[in-house]
């Protein structure tokens, strides 16, 4: 009897092991408690085929799917035992707490034909971000349009792309066809039946620099913000506001009741103070209500990938869209996103939810994009999603930019802590192969140097299953070159699509494989340089109407039970990257526009006068062109050679361009139909 269950026991550990790793079960976690699942999927459309027909060389056609799933978390569960205030949600009759989230799935009609590969998009605020980033649809709430308008090559390979809701502090306004903004709904936290109460903390903005709120008219006398909770009084006076002029001003208390008035419980009206201009930042503290259980949302993504991985039907008996004749067409599984999406995707990975409730790996391989070393304010009462913090202006004194930066397990000396983001998935043998992609705009921004330096500034060794990419010169997303929105200067154009594509093609072929992807290219001490800001100054050129400006985004440790949060004492270490002659970055991944330049290119942009002047211009980069022509660039006292000087005409601009795509391509950094649209370019 006792050899019969030791070879059960066995065949049990062998099992887990090979399902992604052996994790230790609780009572709770036994096969035959209860587990959080998703257990109903309802597709609602489907338009098939999608983009108008287009076949996609031998991948055929494809179909877009659009419905929503419901799941079950089990607040019992060590696997959930990390989510804030999930003991505190109302549960069914089983003692389960329930939620639903909107759900879209492009996939080839005849799934056989992909590439067995489900490529999982972090939602950005409800939006399917790559669609616009990766395929090149014409806006965020289009997902499907009637012809591909961008590159197919990921569509060529067979990818089966899916997208689910995990923010619940924004109503879902997704429709029959796969627009507008998805979201889940997570239920409020409660205590003896009423919600709970607490102090959440708002960032007002005048300029309207974050997430695309508009932004306040120069004239305007008093403006509206809405709060993310529901505040629990109407009394003005029972809040407690602060005023900065710049990020590193000291925190000015206002007179709320003189300034705040409650339109109604979520809705207030700030009258501007005299003298204040667009670049202004009001902190408002107030007693909030009805905190979301956010946290949910790395359940939610965890069992949603699980069930579409590994379950046949829903218990309604529903067939799972992605099995053909009971059997999964799902191989290996990849997460990407990028910016909030990023930041998502190093916290899943941190709190150690890349493994179901049966010890089954959720993702094979990871892509978190322009997050630097930031993590997200998800998991907390009273939690912000759409909070970056910690910019060099923005969002001071919010959580999600604290140790751990880097996927290294090392010792902080600052916070006297020894941790890792990969620290938590080594020990239940769930971590994925990990590919970060960042831009210049995240090393002034987002402190990516401690991505791979440890916090005194010493470079370290990445893990065995990491790789790093820094593309130079470029910003966090792409802008107009003719406009300057609050900024000084004119903004950066180019795209990270490109590198971005060609680097999920290689965790395509990483994972499923085995082929090793490019060497990482992220600089980490001088020699393939890493420098500091003092450094960086000295060899930038001296450009006309474009001085140097040494703001930079630093994080710091912070005490988030005060109010106001102190202005810190002491900051981590950051470091910089190099630039060429032109003030062009020259390290890391120099795509063709930068080595083949005609304009300075920066990850980052300082204000406008009027709007907060110098410190850094949100996410924004900065294009500051060439002069035409000698006699122009004499005239204007420029020391970067003009146009006339560096190309003769389009054809020697064009062989360049060439040489260097071609290069790139050569190191898989670049996919040939890139290389070939980038080609193209044209001198001004």
């Amino acid at each position: 009897m006792l050899k019969k269950r030791l070879s059960v026991l066995v065949l049990v550990v062998l099992v887990l092991v090979a399902s992604g790793g052996l994790i230790t079960y609780t009572e709770a976690d036994s096969p035959s408690a209860k587990q959080s699942r998703i257990t109903r999927i309802e597709i609602s459309n489907k338009i098939s085929p999608a983009f108008g027909g287009t076949s996609f060389g031998s991948v055929g056609r494809y179909e877009f799917l659009v419905g929503k799933v419901y799941g079950v978390a089990n607040p019992r569960s060590s696997r959930n035992k990390g989510i804030i205030d999930l003991d505190k949600a109302p549960r069914n009759d089983q003692g389960m707490v329930e939620y639903s989230a909107d759900i879209a799935i492009l996939k080839p009609i005849d799934v056989p034909k992909g590439n067995g590969q489900l490529l999982y998009d972090v939602l950005n605020r409800g939006r399917k971000f790559s669609l616009v980033m990766l395929l090149g649809t014409a806006n965020f709430a289009q997902p499907v349009p009637a012809q591909p308008t961008g590159d197919t090559t990921l569509l060529e390979q067979g990818f089966t792309w899916v997208w689910s809701g995990w923010q619940s502090d924004f109503p879902s306004t997704a429709n029959a066809v796969g627009g507008g903004a998805m979201a889940a709904v997570f239920p409020i936290a409660t205590e003896n039946g009423k919600a709970l109460v607490g102090t959440s903390h708002e960032e007002i903005r005048l300029d309207g620099s974050a997430l695309g709120v508009a932004a306040v008219a120069p004239s305007a006398l008093t403006f509206q913000w809405k709060l993310t909770y529901p505040s629990m009084t109407l009394d003005s006076s029972k809040i407690a506001l602060y005023y900065r002029k710049l990020a590193a001003s000291e925190p000015m208390k206002l007179d709320a009741s003189s300034i705040v008035r409650f339109i109604d419980e979520r809705t207030i009206e700030i009258k501007r103070p005299n003298g204040t201009d667009l670049g202004a930042i009001f902190n408002l503290y107030y007693p909030a209500t009805q905190p979301i259980v956010m946290g949910l949302a790395f359940v939610s993504v965890r069992d949603v990938i699980s069930f579409l991985r590994y379950a046949a039907v829903d218990e309604s008996g529903k067939q799972n869209p992605l099995f053909v004749a009971g059997k999964s067409s799902v191989k290996r599984a990849i997460a990407t996103g990028a910016s909030q999406s990023g930041r998502f995707l190093r916290d899943y990975v941190y709190q150690d939810f890349n493994i179901d409730e049966k010890g089954r790996r959720i993702f094979d391989g990871v892509v978190p994009t322009i997050a630097g070393a930031k993590r997200a304010f998800i998991n907390y009462r009273f939690a912000q999603p759409n909070v970056s913090p910690q910019w060099q202006h923005d969002y001071w004194g919010f959580p999600g930019a604290q140790f751990p930066f880097t996927y290294a397990t090392l010792f902080d000396p600052i916070s006297g802590k020894t941790d890792g983001l990969l620290k938590r998935c080594s020990e239940s043998k769930s971590c994925p192969k990990i590919m970060q992609v960042d831009t210049e705009s995240e090393t002034w921004g987002s402190y990516n140097s401690l991505v791979v330096t440890d916090t005194t500034g010493k470079p370290l060794v990445l893990p065995k299953n990491v790789r790093a990419y820094l593309i130079a010169s470029l910003a966090h997303v792409p802008g107009n070159p003719t406009m300057r929105a609050f900024c000084q200067q004119l903004l950066n154009p180019l795209s990270l699509a490109a590198p971005w594509r060609a680097l999920l093609a290689d965790m395509g072929q990483w994972v499923g494989q085995g082929i090793e992807p490019p060497t990482s290219r992220y600089p980490s001490r001088p020699s393939d340089g890493r420098v500091s800001v003092d450094q960086l100054a000295a060899m930038f050129p001296r450009i006309p109407g474009a001085p140097f400006n040494w703001a930079v985004s630093k994080p710091y440790p912070v005490d988030y039970s005060r109010v106001p949060w102190p202005v810190p004492a002491a900051f981590y270490p950051v470091s910089v990257t190099r630039v060429n002659a032109d003030g062009n970055g020259m390290d890391g991944v120099v795509m063709p526009q930068v080595a083949v330049p005609i304009a300075t290119y920066s990850g980052r942009n300082t204000r406008a006068e009027g709007f907060a002047q110098d410190d850094l211009c949100s996410i924004q980069g900065s294009y500051i062109p060439f002069a035409k022509t000698k006699a122009e660039r004499i005239t204007n006292n420029d020391p970067r050679p003009s146009l006339e000087e560096r190309y003769t005409d389009n054809v020697v601009y064009q062989t360049k361009l060439k040489a260097m795509a071609d290069k790139l391509v050569a190191e898989r950094l670049l996919l040939p139909s890139d290389a070939a649209s980038i080609v193209k370019n044209t001198l001004p």
